[in-house]
């Protein structure tokens, strides 16, 4: 489980129980009252489904609203912020691909990693 600022990402499946690097499962839940200032890029594709919430989902400058059974894709070298659109967290699965996103949010984002319970 990787946390920060009240974001938890509960990584399903990465290299540890995949065995390989071809991608990433999470999921995802963003707090009430979430949203990144800015836009930010991932070294993978990055594929939200909404399970519950309503989330803002920019890319390259392009404002969409997903709600429960949407999904919104992310390209490499787009650019994408979220933000929590409604009274309740915004839970998703998230998918990179490949893998390595674990990595990178604890790495160059200062998420905490602790075990599942």
């Amino acid at each position: 489980v990787l946390e920060k600022n009240g974001v938890i990402i509960k990584m399903l499946v990465d290299a540890s129980n995949l065995g390989g690097m071809e991608l990433d499962i999470a999921e995802i839940t963003l707090p009430v009252a979430y949203g990144q200032g800015g836009g930010h890029h991932h070294g993978s594709m990055e594929i939200f489904y909404i399970l519950s919430g309503t989330m803002g989902h920019t890319v390259n400058g392009v404002r969409h609203i997903l709600t429960p059974g949407t999904i919104g894709i992310v390209r490499p070298e787009d650019t994408v912020a979220h933000s929590v659109e409604s009274d309740e967290p915004v839970k998703a699965l998230v998918i990179w691909v490949p893998a390595g996103e674990s990595d990178r949010l604890v790495n160059e984002f200062g998420y905490q990693a602790r075990p599942i319970d």
